[in-house]
């Protein structure tokens, strides 16, 4: 496309017989190309939209760069223009690929859902129901009870602003404009990536500011998710504490297993924990891998069979897990609830005088998303902690 754009843009104008009509044809062209994936931002020329979109505007004959027109009056003519709309464009396309790397595998550890509420929102749930009765010929069946359960998500937006000055476009740096876009993408999904983990890990969480978690918050209150005793506040025991394991042996794996499959309900049924995923810090990955992996036991002089090796538990490898001395271990998509007010988009903010008069601000765009995430129970992730 480079080369092409003011070409493209005369013909638009041409044809609509009005400037902004045809510009917005225009834009509406340029946006289509940018999104085909075969289309290498690369090619795309800053200077040649700006020319186009902001200096051929008839209502700019005032802006004239040999003149040295100030930057106060080119940023309030960018914003009038179409060039902000498709420069975001080629920003999100940027953006979400390095947003989807840096986040990695982090959404699959969560029920993901959408909410209209900006602040909090209320999981409406119930308890488990009572086992099956035997019903005698004649008997009417008996009537389930439900008793409620509510645990709160608190939602929050994150983002930040990309500044676009006058040097990138004069100079024509469409890539510098497309690595901060990159670097942005990194950022949002690391954030929302830490966000998952130290919910699932119940520590306090960055992305809210919090000085102890209140990743389950349960009943009005926030409870402690990983603890030898629940009972305090619950209908069982529960052990989901390996407070003695290392996770570097075969005992000590079986500990986590053990307390998994021994979880129940509040009805007292035994609930189906089956481990999916083992989280650890890559400190601990090879220790991890050799237990998901190996056929023998790793740890073991007679290399008997690897019970683990053969049920296709996948590791999730974090850093914001304590480096040496965390795992956990089940099935975190039954108990966290991801929800998304927005998800991650790029919104176009005009600069301001001042930033354009003192940093040679042209236009701002803002990476962004606003979501949260929660805890619905306790029972389907063991912590092995040294």
């Amino acid at each position: 496309m480079r080369g092409y754009l003011k070409e493209m843009a005369d013909d638009h104008v041409k044809d609509a017989g009005e400037f902004k009509a045809g510009m917005n044809r225009f834009s509406q062209e340029v946006t289509e190309f940018i999104k085909d994936e075969k289309y290498d931002n690369e090619e795309f020329s800053i200077r040649e939209l700006f020319d186009a979109a902001v200096v051929g505007d008839p209502d700019n004959i005032h802006i004239d760069f040999a003149e040295g027109t100030d930057l106060v009056s080119i940023q309030e003519a960018t914003a009038r223009s179409v060039f902000p709309k498709i420069t975001s464009s080629l920003i999100y396309k940027e953006l979400i690929p390095a947003y989807e790397s840096s986040l990695g595998d982090a959404l699959q550890l969560c029920t993901v859902g959408s909410t209209t509420q900006a602040e909090y929102e209320y999981i409406a749930g119930t308890t488990a129901m009572p086992t099956l009765q035997a019903v005698e010929a004649g008997q009417n069946y008996p009537e389930a009870t439900f008793a409620e359960k509510n645990v709160r998500i608190q939602m929050k937006k994150f983002g930040h602003i990309v500044s676009l000055e006058m040097e990138t476009i004069m100079s024509d740096q469409t890539g510098k404009l497309l690595e901060r876009a990159r670097e942005s993408g990194d950022i949002i999904g690391d954030h929302q990536h830490r966000f998952i983990i130290e919910t699932i890990a119940d520590i306090a969480r960055n992305a809210l500011g919090e000085s102890s978690s209140t990743a389950l918050y349960w009943g009005g209150s926030a409870r402690t998710v990983y603890a030898n005793d629940h009972s305090s506040w619950d209908e069982y025991t529960n052990d989901n504490l390996a407070a003695t394991t290392s996770g570097d042996s075969t005992s000590e794996w079986g500990t986590m297993w053990s307390l998994l499959a021994n979880m129940r309900n509040r009805q007292g049924g035994y609930i189906k924990a089956i481990p999916k995923w083992v989280i650890c810090h890559p400190n601990l990955y090879p220790q991890t891998r050799k237990f998901l992996v190996s056929i023998g036991e790793p740890d073991t002089g007679n290399n008997a069979n690897n019970f683990y090796s053969t049920l296709g538990i996948r590791p999730f490898i974090t850093q914001y897990l304590t480096a040496n001395t965390d795992w956990l271990m089940g099935d975190p998509k039954k108990q966290t609830q991801w929800l998304w007010y927005k998800k991650p988009n790029v919104q176009v903010q005009g600069a301001s005088s001042d930033a354009a008069f003192e940093r040679d601000i042209i236009a701002r765009f803002k990476p962004n998303y606003y979501g949260g995430c929660g805890l619905k129970d306790y029972r389907f992730v063991v912590e092995g902690n040294v």
